[in-house]
Order: structure tokens, then sequence, then C-alpha cells
């Protein structure tokens, strides 16, 4: 049975001190290693003293998800499988701050939260509020923070991070303003550890750059995830970026998971607002009865969703919102949008399957303009500047935009849908003209069929498959360009 500290942050230093009945748990392990750093050990019948201390500086230790350690012992009877206990335990991060540490089930847990923060992203023209709770915007009595503006005006009330999967069709998140006056309908997350109170970081792409993690423990029926946030802006750019790290701690894969937005924007005068959809671009607005202020977020993952509706005339404060919300995250359902009215947006990407202990990752902008043209000249700008800092979960869908922009490199995106019968679309890029083979296998090896061999030049194909004369079961789809390899797996369920 294991004792894990499990962490996100960066540790400089831990002492912990292991008392057990030998007679109970017996101690099998060897000296534990982090981060290529083997802790000093002292072992007695019945204590374990391990200590490690980052001298260099250089703050070492930094894992974003999963074990920091691992101390094993078998059980060898008596009348509890947990009689061990930790004590004198000091743990302090990278600004040597000592840490709390709760002790559950024989888990040491590192208490890294925060209470709710919010820090204000600016770029110049545009400004917006990031909590360490999942929150955006929030621009209520809630939650005070300055709200999404652009060029000085503020055109958002509240907005947050939902998310969920299509087995229970329903959300966990963050919608507001839907209940009584002012409070949040659905209220998720707890914050698990940031670093707000320190400001903003920046780094070799952005002036301003934070994060936080939380999970989804406050809901009714959790789905065992914790969500990094990262949120990215520069100055002079009209974008900002909001990353979404989703860690599967469950023992089960997530399957068909999305993840999106919502926002409920108030631009000028909130009743008088109208909106549209822009499918080319990936991207959902609203604009203000003057038209001179448009606010929108588009999803660079990939766009699965979309919704703009009125505040109670779709869904009101019944208490199917968590399903409808779920519906609008993974369906583009582009009715006609009522003008001049109280309107809320959705927007979502599709994740996939999360196995577990591993990560998927879903990136938004949120983008402003003084008109329509300007917002998706402003929506290009934000693809643009993902691709070129390399995050290569964005699921294209511009290979036949003769104007787009050459990948930097090489990807095999996720076939969608996944699992699917009969038919799927496998999507690639390619950074220069190459000759290309993209087979199919099952898992014997055995080659099913060819779907690309001949020479590409650069830029984001598709390619569907037909699985009419294929049994159920398991393949493989393998992408060999000059020294580029790489495979993914997929389901044929039928």
């Amino acid at each position: 049975m294991p004792i894990i500290v499990k962490n996100f942050f960066n540790i400089a230093s831990i002492t912990l001190n292991i008392q057990f009945n030998d007679s109970v748990l017996t101690f099998i392990g060897s000296a534990p290693v982090v981060g290529g750093i083997i802790f000093s050990e002292l072992t007695n019948a019945d204590k374990i003293s391990l200590s490690w201390s980052d001298d260099s500086g250089i703050n070492s230790v930094n894992i974003s998800n999963g074990k920091l350690l691992d101390l094993n012992f078998t059980y060898n009877g008596g009348t509890s499988d947990l009689e061990f206990l930790v004590s004198e335990c000091e743990i302090t991060n990278s600004q040597n701050m000592p840490l709390s540490v709760n002790y559950i089930n024989g888990n040491v847990y590192i208490d890294l939260s925060e209470p709710v923060m919010c820090l204000n992203h600016d770029t110049g023209n545009l400004e917006m509020a990031i909590y360490n709770e999942g929150s955006i915007a929030a621009d209520n009595s809630t939650r005070s923070g300055p709200g999404i503006s652009w060029n000085g005006h503020n055109g958002a009330y509240v907005g947050g991070l939902i998310f969920g999967n299509s087995a229970r069709g329903s959300i966990n998140g963050l919608l507001g303003s839907f209940a009584a006056l002012y409070l949040n309908l659905v209220q998720d997350f707890h914050n698990v550890e940031s670093d707000f109170a320190s400001g903003f970081i920046s780094d070799d792409n952005f002036d301003q750059a934070t994060y936080a993690v939380f999970n989804d423990n406050g809901a009714p029926n959790p789905y065992g995830v914790n969500i990094i946030q990262k949120s990215f802006t520069n100055t002079g750019e009209n974008f900002a970026f909001i990353r979404y790290g989703f860690v599967n701690t469950t023992d089960e894969t997530i399957n068909d998971f999305y993840a999106g937005l919502f926002i409920d924007w108030d631009i000028d005068n909130y009743s008088t607002n109208s909106g549209g959809y822009d499918v080319a671009n990936n991207l959902v607005y609203e604009y203000g009865s003057d038209v001179s202020r448009h606010f929108g977020v588009a999803a660079l993952s990939g766009l699965a969703g979309m919704k703009i509706t009125e505040k109670r005339s779709s869904i009101g404060d019944s208490d199917d919102i968590r399903e409808t919300s779920f519906d609008w995250i993974s369906t583009l359902d582009q009715d006609q949008i009522t003008k001049y009215a109280d309107l809320r947006t959705w927007i979502g990407s599709r994740l996939g399957d999360i196995v577990p202990e591993d990560t998927n990752w879903v990136t938004f902008a949120i983008v402003a303009g003084n008109n329509l043209s300007e917002i998706k000249v402003n929506a290009d700008a934000a693809y643009e500047k993902a691709l070129e800092v390399g995050w290569t979960d964005i699921q294209v869908s511009i290979e036949n935009n003769d104007d787009a922009q050459i990948p930097s490199e090489y990807f095999l995106y996720q076939n969608y849908p996944n699992p699917f019968n009969p038919v799927t679309t496998i999507h690639y890029q390619l950074p220069k003209s190459e000759h290309v083979i993209l087979n199919i296998y099952d898992l014997t090896g055995h080659l099913v069929e060819t779907l690309v061999n001949e020479i590409k030049t650069p830029g984001y194909y598709s390619i569907t498959w037909n699985t009419s004369g294929v049994s159920s079961g398991i393949y493989m789809y393998r992408l060999e360009s000059g020294n580029f390899i790489q495979t993914k797996k997929m389901m044929v369920l039928k």
C-alpha cells in the first residue's frame, strides 16, 4: 500500500517521519526517487525517516500530475491496514513557504489551495479577469473582478469552464446568472493549488501568464478530474488564451469528453445585445446595439458545440440545465438568434477519451474587436499564435483554405468520431513536401488498408475511413513522412 504525496507545484524540501507497527505493516520499498534525486533513508523496525532538499536552487522537483513519491508496504493482518501515521512532516515550496499536509487513508496530500483570487490580464486593448477557481470576468456581487473589457468598455458579466461526457450527458463546472439575482446556478469547483498571490509570471512567449488547479469535488456527481488552468496574454495582442488540462484521477477511462466555456456577455445595455456564429473560424460572438464593440470566444482545439440564447427563454432555472448545457457544448446549434436581448454564449470542443493518470488539453481564445471583420482578424491571429507556440492539441479544420499558415511541425490527430461506425475522419499536418503513407493495421500488425501513399505538399489534410467491410475491434493508424512516424489507436464499434 502506498504513501503518496500528490503534487502540482515546485517542491523545495521534504521531511517525513512515518511510524508503523511492523506486525501489521512491513515496509518493502527501496529508497524512493524524486525528480532524479534519491532521498536519504534511515529504516528502523517501526520507523522510516525521509528527507530531501533542493540545494541547487533550481527547484528540480516539479510533477504536473501523479506521484511525487510512493512508499510500499505489505499488510500482515491486525485490526486495520492503516496502522501507521505521519509525524514531523515538513514540506516547503520553491518560495520556502511551508505547505500544510493532510493525511487521508494512507496518503499524504499537500494542501496548496488559495482562497478565491483574481488576476487581470491586460494587453492594452483587451482586459480579462481570471480566477483561481474557474471563473472568468465575474463582474457581479459574488466576484468583483473587472470583467472582460475592450478599449476600456466592459462587455462581460460572468463566465466559467464547463465540461462533461456523452455517457452521462451533463456538465459540471460553473454557470452563473441564471438562478436568483447575482447567484451562480452551478458552482462545482474547489481550488487545489495556484500561485495567484504572487501575481503574473512571464515566459519566452507571453508577458503575463498564470496557472491554477481545481477540481469538481463540489458537484453532486464529480467526474474525478483535476483541471489545470493556464492563461496567457501579450502586450499589443488583441486576444487572451485560456488553456485547460484535464487530469483523469480515476482508475477508468473517461470516454468522449467535452469541454467548453459559458459566458454571460453584457455589452453596453445588456438587454439590447445580438450575436452570431462563424463556424469557419470556430468563433461565437456577441455585440451591442451600436455594433461598435464585438466580444467572442474561439475554440482553437476544434469546434464541437455552440449556442447563443436568451437568459430564461430557453432553459429557465430548471434542474436540467446541466444536461442542456452539455448538449450546447457538444452540438453545433445554429438556430436563429434573438436580436436585442439579454444573451448568453456556450462554446465547446471535444477532447476524446482521457485514460487514467493522463491529461488532455483544450485551448480557447477570448477575442474582441470594433466590428465583425476585426474580431475575425483577431481570432485568426490567436489561432496563428497558438500554432507558433506549439500547442499541438489544436484540431485543424482549414485544410481547404489556400491562405492557411503552413504548419511548423508534423502531427497526427486523434480520429473523430471515436469509437465509430462505420466512418471516421483522420486529420494530419505536414511542414514540408514529402512522400506520405497512412496505413491502418489490426492489433496483430496485419495491414488492413492503405489510405494515403503519395507525395503531399505542406499543409493540413483529412481523410475518411469507411469500415463497412471491417469487423468491430481496436485498430491502429500509422502516419509515416520522412523520418516522422506516429501511431494512434481507434475503435470500430458495430
